[in-house]
């Protein structure tokens, strides 16, 4: 099984923030499942640190090879076809980011962590493991 992490998952999980599941945190650690991490969060994280909106212990630059090396995630990049993708979705979310994580979903075939409620209607956000 291959699973997307949408951006706060993936924050949460390596800060340790409690704000991520307990069940989420557990399927992370000790399912055996191929997790992503798409181009696009460190993307988002990037600009919303450099802007003052998101407060990190260490810069961006550090933060993602490190932890993604760390914790056996792969990077996903962005492709032609996520792009094209993404400007045919139904704006059932208005959050370019969001859409294109959506967009990779469905090109890719697999599914997201999210607790974003505004991804539901796409149909790729992962039940409860």
């Amino acid at each position: 099984m291959t699973v997307l992490l949408d951006t706060h998952i993936f924050l949460w999980f390596v800060e340790g923030d409690p704000k991520l599941p307990i069940h989420w945190k557990e399927f992370i650690t000790t399912s055996g499942a191929r997790f992503l991490v798409s181009h696009v969060v460190p993307w988002e994280i990037s600009i919303k640190h450099g802007l003052g909106k998101l407060k990190l212990d260490r810069r961006p630059a550090e933060l993602f090879p490190e932890q993604v090396a760390v914790n056996g995630f792969e990077f996903l990049p962005i492709s032609l076809s996520h792009v094209l993708r993404q400007g045919e979705l139904p704006m059932h979310h208005g959050d370019p980011f969001d859409r294109l994580l959506v967009a990779q979903c469905l090109v890719e075939r697999v599914k997201i962590i999210s607790l974003d409620p505004q991804m539901a209607p796409y149909g790729v956000v992962m039940s409860d493991p």
